[in-house]
């Protein structure tokens, strides 16, 4: 009996939950809960299955052998139950010896020894804590005070000793773990000696069957420690163990889980637990927690039964279920964790084919990827695998199995696709790379890949492709790559970009602004498209608009010979800049396509062009009318040698627009009498060189019509000065303003 005294006067009522042990009373000061015994039933089972189970002082027995096959996960197992008569005490714990012939019922601070079979009573004794030893039928401890350690042989006290602290817990196992404050200590079942003490506070000290296993269950997680047996047996016998310390190295921390363990046991090399809510059921195995089940409300764990491949669990309520777990895949699982691949191959076969991807997720988690490819049915998983271990043909044979839905490839096929050619192109594997990107629709990748290997005919293809998925963008930079400037302008008017097309037209096509810019005109209001001016309506606004037909039609003859092969980028690397206008306008109707590009570019030299002293006549032949009217008659006075200049540079630079330096040269004559200073800056130099006849010296030409060329080419250059003042125009400025940036392309399509 025990007696309660809250001191809150006179108690009044009483209170019972017929779902709890809670228990609720009245006073007159208050109202006070409590809790009679504990949520957690008075049950064990042995492992073949034999459950015993009190209620209050009477004992039941059932088993639940037979039962798997009709078992449904989650399901109650309907099983009889068979009384056993009653105990003399109120136990507060059941638990079965090492071999399940002998149970141990533990309350009110005693102990007593039953048979499993017919509850007869072998022992008995007063204990606080009860242990039972791993080994032997009649092996056990007791602690009968907090300083006082008892061990029995064969039911027969064999030794007592009082360790220095005193005892919180008792646990048993191949070792007597003593609890103290803040550390467990492991002694042997002999004499008591020390084996190891370990600095945590364990709520349960779990061992495997085997002994080579240990779960030190602590508030928040749990420690699984490796026991070295045979070592500590091997110090004990030569006498090297320390007396304070124990053996060292007798333990070594395998891994720490951080979960709160409820109830756990034992099979193989796997842990089995529940969680601290009861919620959950996981297993350890190898590092890995496996969740098995959830479970719908908090549930106590009975124990594994081998030969029913179930796990069996218990409420509050005495309802008990079970859950399947093949014991195939616990001991393939316990092999591969011990390394012994031999067993693992025997086992496997044993296992049905439906676990076969569980199998291979543990195996891939242990670093066995290979083994694992190799088990795995799923194709995500094999396809994973696959690209782990970098085996592109696996990967793509099932891609390639995989049939696309009716739109085509789905968004995650697209995804693995552009996954797999992403790996190949890191890898080197460039036609798997571009075949991947294909079957993505990874239109940039392509055009990174076909940019890179300068595959002209590959990058015209994409642009055809670009343009039928509506990927504005893409088409675009193919085509301006290639340069199909008519389709870029097209491209620009099918996305809608009407005023991008006009602005490029005008720099790359002319000859189709006035088209351009009647259509920007048509999708603007009306007050705002009569402020756009059009060449064909207001040529005064477009001053050197025939000269830029000139240059299209310049630029389309230099395209018609066809694209420079690569090994000619350095003969042609000085042409990258040429201005097309510029030559048309410095050259007028000179026959230059062959000086611009030509089909074997010439480098040029690294010396300025030597003044000539005669001239060849100007070709004007072959060329647009309007462009032969307006020529300048040659000048053919003689004129002058210039004078020697002192100290000249070593090497001088040829202009970087050598085409139009020729023809300069060739329309003038030496000057006669000019008397030039000795030594010159570098930048007069430079002037002499591209621009014989300087204004400055005017009042040397005698010939009046030298004197009226010389108006007329002041008259031109200032007028194309003005027009380049008026209207600047960057081609990398307008590439800019009209492709914008990727976010903004992208979103043409």
């Amino acid at each position: 009996e025990t007696t309660f005294n809250y001191g809150l006067e006179r108690a009044w009522s009483l209170a019972v939950a017929r779902s709890s042990n809670k228990v609720a009373i009245g006073y007159d000061e208050g109202t006070i809960v409590i809790q009679l015994g504990q949520e957690e039933p008075v049950v064990s089972m042995d492992s073949s299955g034999k459950i015993l189970m009190a209620n209050n002082n009477e004992v039941v027995s059932c088993t639940v052998r037979n039962t798997g096959q009709a078992a449904v996960d989650g399901e109650p197992v309907e099983i009889p139950k068979k009384d056993l008569g009653s105990c003399e005490i109120y136990p507060q714990s059941l638990i079965h010896n090492s071999n399940g012939r002998f149970v141990v019922a533990c309350g009110d601070g005693e102990y007593i020894i039953y048979t499993a079979q017919a509850l007869r009573n072998k022992s008995f004794g007063s204990a606080v804590d009860f242990a039972w030893s791993s080994e032997g039928t009649g092996d056990y401890a007791v602690r009968d005070s907090a300083s006082n350690i008892k061990i029995f042989k064969n039911f027969k006290e064999v030794h007592t000793f009082k360790p220095p602290f005193s005892v919180e817990n008792m646990w048993g196992g191949p070792f007597i773990a003593l609890q103290g404050n803040e550390f467990v200590l492991f002694v042997d079942w002999e004499m008591g000696k020390v084996v190891r003490r370990i600095d945590v506070a364990p709520k349960k000290v779990l061992w495997s069957q085997n002994g080579d296993l240990v779960a030190l269950v602590c508030e928040d997680s749990y420690f699984v420690l490796q026991c070295d047996r045979d070592g500590i047996a091997d110090a004990f016998a030569n006498g090297t163990a320390d007396e304070g310390e124990g053996v060292d190295g007798s333990f070594d921390l395998v891994h720490e889980i951080g979960e709160s363990v409820g109830t756990g046991e034992w099979v193989g090399d796997c842990f089995l637990y529940t969680n601290l809510s009861g919620t959950r059921m996981n297993y350890y195995v190898g590092g890995e927690v496996i969740t098995l089940c959830h479970l719908d409300r908090q549930m106590y764990l009975l124990g594994y039964v081998a030969r029913e491949n179930h796990v069996y669990l218990i409420d509050r309520n005495g309802t008990i279920v079970s859950y399947q777990l093949l014991e195939g895949i616990l001991q393939y699982q316990t092999a591969v964790v011990r390394q012994d691949f031999d067993l693992a191959n025997e086992i496997l076969p044993s296992i049905p084919r439906d676990q076969y991807n569980d199998i291979a997720r543990f195996l891939e988690a242990q670093g066995f990827k290979e083994v694992a490819l190799q088990v795995a049915d799923d194709p995500d998983l094999k396809f994973d695998l696959a690209l782990q271990l970098e085996n592109f043909q696996v990967a793509l044979d099932i891609m390639k199995a995989q049939k696309p839905d009716s739109s085509g490839s789905s968004v995650e096929q697209q995804q693995r696709w552009k996954q797999l050619g992403d790996l190949a192109l890191a890898n080197g594997e460039l036609v798997l790379a571009e075949e991947c990107a294909l079957y993505a629709e990874d239109y940039a990748g392509l055009l990174l890949m076909y940019t890179a290997s300068g595959d002209r005919q590959n990058i015209m293809k994409l642009a055809d492709l670009a343009l039928a998925n509506n990927r504005y963008n893409i088409a675009f930079m193919c085509n301006f790559l290639t340069n199909n400037v008519e389709s870029c302008a097209e491209i620009l008017q099918k996305a809608g970009r009407v005023a991008e097309a006009a602005f490029f037209v005008q720099t790359y096509l002319p000859s189709k602004l006035n088209d351009c810019v009647e259509a920007w005109k048509e999708v603007l209001p009306h007050k705002v498209s009569q402020s756009i001016a059009n060449p064909q309506e207001n040529p005064e606004e477009f001053p050197t608009f025939q000269l830029s037909l000139q240059a299209e039609k310049l630029a389309n003859a230099i395209k018609s010979k066809g694209p420079l092969p690569a090994s000619k980028y350095a003969e042609a690397i000085n042409q990258l800049d040429l201005d097309l206008l510029d030559v048309v306008k410095n050259n007028g109707s000179r026959d230059i396509l062959s000086e611009a590009v030509p089909s074997a570019v010439t480098p040029p030299a690294a010396e300025a062009p030597p003044v000539a002293d005669t001239f060849p006549e100007p070709i004007t032949e072959n060329l647009p009318e309007q462009v032969t009217e307006a020529l300048p008659e040659p000048v053919t006075e003689s004129l002058p040698e210039p004078a020697e200049i002192a100290d000249p540079p070593s090497e001088v630079e040829a202009p970087v627009d050598y085409v139009s330096t020729p023809f300069e040269v060739q329309t003038q004559e030496p000057i006669d009498d000019v008397e030039v200073e000795a030594s010159l800056p570098e930048s007069a130099t430079d002037d002499l060189l591209t621009d014989p006849i300087d204004d400055s010296k005017d009042d040397a030409l005698p010939d009046e019509d030298l004197l009226m060329q010389d108006e007329e080419d002041d008259l031109l250059l200032d007028a194309h000065d003005d027009f380049q003042d008026a209207n600047p125009v960057d081609d990398n400025d307008l590439d800019d303003d009209l492709l914008g940036d990727d976010d903004d392309l992208a979103d043409w399509s």
